[in-house]
């Protein structure tokens, strides 16, 4: 059977970092206790992470014809049902930062940049607050 491809294992190191995220480890909120790899296919009750594959380029800069920059997203949903669902927002997109802040070792690439973050207020009439952050590595393939 073949491995893992390395994005994907990118993803889930990312979300074992994520689901770190409690109010009983310091943070704001409790948003790690649901950080998926798939979209909910049901409504949203509670706040959630999605960890998206952005998509992977050859860097201008590169080293090496087999360098690769892999973008990902960071996707923060908040029903707007909840009490203050900007505060929570807000709160949940502090707490993924500072759950990145820290040195997190990538599988064969390395550490994750910041680069943006993007507040969506009801995207397209859904009922919720979406914060997006997008993050990128270096690897060779």
């Amino acid at each position: 059977m073949a491995e893992v491809a390395r994005d994907w294992a990118i993803l889930q190191n990312l979300q074992a970092r994520l689901q770190t995220i409690s109010i009983d480890n310091g943070y704001r909120t409790n948003i790690g206790t649901d950080v998926a790899l798939e979209r909910a296919s049901t409504p949203l009750l509670e706040p959630m992470i999605t960890l998206y594959a952005g998509g992977r380029t050859y860097p201008q800069d590169a080293k090496s014809r087999t360098e690769r920059e892999f973008t990902l997203v960071v996707e923060i949903r908040v029903p707007v049902s909840v009490e203050a669902p900007n505060e929570m927002a807000v709160a949940a997109d502090a707490d993924v930062e500072q759950a990145l802040d820290e040195y997190l070792p990538q599988p064969l690439a390395l550490p994750l940049v910041f680069e943006e973050s993007l507040i969506l207020e009801q995207p397209e009439g859904v009922p919720e607050l979406v914060v997006q952050h997008m993050y990128s590595t270096r690897y060779r393939r």
